[in-house]
């Protein structure tokens, strides 16, 4: 039996990291695992404008990365075309010019079309009015020449079916089997957030609750690691720290390998997330297959993994000293209670086992390659 190609087509991939980028990483593995060859078609730039190599093999996954212009929400960048030809169908990654610009010249690459819907583009909310009459006009439109739409969580589900009805839930998970490998030893009260500096994340709120924590305890450090987006989130949370004080209990991290985002994360107790809006949080269930614990804003994608009090805590970082308040006595926890909790943290991330939505995915590629 022929074997197989699937092109992704993504705006980042390695070397840039964010929820997406990690998603993408795991779904090439296990595709490869399960005889499917699968490449990447992205943006030749990270998130900061550097210039990144045109081609390159990463595992077995090639990768090819084109020029575009950017128009900051939109990029253009028509060379997709150029790597569409050998390959048996085309998996796109989130809605924008790629999803626009492949559905419009259908006609010319003829390969059949499948997305996923990683949060749409509702993912801050700047440009509300117009996002919102883009997704349900010239979104709507393009996504009608979809074989089928993957909902990578239930709110997306409900977003999506208010413009489409070629819809299956195919939720974001992890590679478990992976994850479950770690041995870290836990440090005591080590916070991380393992993720992207971006607007949305909200990071400066963490400074702003641990300022408070710091006046009843000082037996803490915070982590904060991953890549610049270049949208000023990163100087806004070093001016933060540096307001409050606290640079001897954080560190910024944002040159750092998938290998080391992962023992760090692994090795620290708690995971944070102050992010106003989150696609799903693919970082937290990362976090929490690693039995670290999560304290995150309470967000409606989070409630699909965690459960307050048991697997993870809200905690509201729109208000610091309410989020240090319940900081101080999740801090307070014995480490039989905190190991309880963690094991109640692997076990909820289990069940997001990606492969289970990847061997799904594949039935999808084959029904899609069949129908041409």
């Amino acid at each position: 039996m022929k074997k197989l190609k699937v092109l992704q087509v993504s705006n980042h991939y390695y070397p840039c990291f964010g929820g997406i980028e990690r998603l993408l990483m795991d779904l090439n593995n296990i595709l490869q695992r399960n005889g499917v060859q699968s490449d990447v078609c992205c943006l030749d730039r990270d998130f900061q404008g550097k210039k990144l190599p045109e081609f390159e093999i990463v595992g077995k996954t090639k990768v090819y990365r084109i020029p575009f212009a950017d128009l900051k929400y939109y990029k253009i960048a028509t060379k997709v075309l150029d790597f569409t030809k050998e390959y048996d169908l085309i998996h796109v990654h989130g809605i924008g010019f790629f999803s626009d610009f492949l559905a419009l010249t259908q006609a010319i690459h003829k390969k059949p079309l499948v997305l996923s819907t990683h949060g749409g583009i509702f993912h801050s909310s700047s440009l509300g009015l117009m996002k919102k009459a883009y997704f349900k006009t010239i979104a709507r439109h393009f996504l009608k020449k979809y074989f089928l739409i993957f909902a990578d969580s239930k709110s997306d589900f409900e977003i999506f079916s208010k413009i489409t009805g070629n819809l299956e839930l195919a939720l974001d998970g992890i590679d478990f089997k992976e994850f479950k490998k770690s041995k870290e030893k836990k440090i005591k009260n080590q916070f991380i957030h393992a993720g992207r500096f971006a607007s949305n994340k909200q990071l400066e709120k963490i400074p702003e609750a641990f300022a408070k924590v710091l006046e009843k305890r000082e037996d803490f450090n915070v982590i904060l690691v991953g890549s610049d987006s270049g949208d000023g989130s990163l100087e806004k949370v070093k001016e933060k720290i540096a307001e409050k004080k606290l640079w001897k209990k954080f560190r910024v991290i944002t040159e750092a390998t998938e290998e080391q985002m992962r023992s760090l994360n692994s090795s620290s107790s708690f995971a944070l997330n102050s992010a106003r809006h989150e696609g799903f949080g693919i970082s937290v269930i990362e976090s929490m297959a690693l039995k670290t614990i999560p304290i995150v804003n309470k967000l409606e994608v989070f409630g699909e993994f965690i459960e307050d009090n048991k697997s993870g805590f809200f905690v509201d970082f729109n208000n610091p000293a309410k989020a240090a308040e319940k900081i101080l006595k999740i801090m307070q926890k014995s480490e039989s209670e905190l190991s309880r909790h963690r094991a109640l943290c692997q076990k909820a991330a289990e069940k997001f086992d990606f492969e289970k939505s990847v061997l799904k995915m594949i039935k999808a590629y084959e029904k899609a390659a069949k129908a041409g």
